[in-house]
């Protein structure tokens, strides 16, 4: 590549900025007049507040990606030839989320593997929790010479009646991909004795497809920070894709305390009820109480389980 290169793209940039043209990866759109426009409709996710947002058109006939990005929550207008599409879009602002596929019906969410402080009993591999993720997927986008037809979803995913657009705009309806989690542990006592902590929860969904709201059928351990809250809480805030599609695998908390002596604990709590019978399978507090912490004095306790230094104590508590 040449040196004026840069420069030139530069330029050429910085004038797409002004008219609020997206580009296709890294290459300017030149925005002409009968450019299709997309438009974000943010009522279904009005917490929502992305970096930005990617938008991919697939073509039918081959799957080739174009691909749009534009910084904020807003959009604008793109270039595509005439043809039928499948259409998603995500927050491009991730960085422990991983998003891939070659076609439209391929494209996931996922996380990658990581390292928990000691091998957890079980065949469920341990993962990163997911970053915040907002989005959607229409499986089908025309645009001919007559304007825009496009089929949009309801709340639940489900097509609804298609959509013509004389003006090429394409409404497209955003929502909440990867729900909310939030572990709250109140009166714990001895907290003051805990150098550090770290938790995870087994039987989670591993995956988020775009095209259809799979979440796979394999359940994994989700591993997410935690950290006291006051003098007598815990709490932890994460996300999840939600749990897998025949959930058969328990929803287990556990809790890994370090203490100022070097003692190291696992605290188990089965949660399986909380998360399966929450009230909004996308905001869902996972709340216990009452949990009694190891005296940094003592020398140890008289518990079953040992693994690698590590104590293990199943506690049942009030949820």
């Amino acid at each position: 590549m040449s040196k004026s290169k840069p420069v030139i793209l530069f330029l050429i940039l910085m004038l797409c900025g002004f008219t609020s043209c997206g580009l296709i990866y890294e290459y300017p759109d030149p925005c002409p007049d009968n450019a299709l426009t997309i438009v974000n409709d943010w009522n279904m996710a009005p917490d929502a507040d992305p970096d930005g947002m990617a938008y991919i058109f697939y073509e039918d006939a081959s799957d080739e990606q174009w691909r749009f990005d534009f910084p904020g929550m807003e959009a604008g207008k793109v270039t595509l030839d005439a043809g039928r599409f499948a259409f998603v879009s995500f927050n491009d602002d991730t960085f422990r989320t991983v998003i891939r596929g070659e076609t439209y019906r391929q494209l996931k969410a996922y996380t990658l593997p990581v390292k928990l402080p000691v091998d957890i009993e079980g065949s469920e591999k341990s993962v990163e929790a997911p970053d915040m993720l907002w989005g959607c997927s229409y499986r089908e986008v025309e645009l001919t010479d007559r304007g825009l037809r496009y089929i949009p979803a309801d709340d639940s995913g489900t097509d609804v009646e298609s959509v013509m657009s004389p003006e090429n705009i394409l409404t497209v309806l955003q929502r909440q991909i990867t729900p909310h989690y939030c572990l709250i542990i109140e009166d714990v006592s001895n907290l003051s004795g805990v150098a550090s902590m770290s938790a995870a929860l087994t039987g989670m969904a591993e995956c988020y497809r775009f095209s259809d709201g799979y979440r796979g059928e394999n359940p994994v351990i989700l591993a997410f920070d935690v950290g006291k809250c006051g003098e007598s809480a815990i709490e932890g805030q994460f996300c999840t894709f939600g749990i897998p599609e025949h959930p058969d695998a328990p929803n287990i908390v556990y809790l890994f305390v370090t203490l100022t002596d070097g003692r190291v604990f696992i605290y188990r709590f089965d949660v399986t009820k909380q998360v399966r019978e929450a009230p909004d399978p996308m905001s869902v507090i996972i709340r216990l109480r009452g949990l009694e912490l190891e005296k940094t004095e003592q020398s140890g306790g008289s518990f079953d389980v040992e693994v690698d230094g590590w104590t293990t104590v199943d506690v049942n508590i009030t949820d």
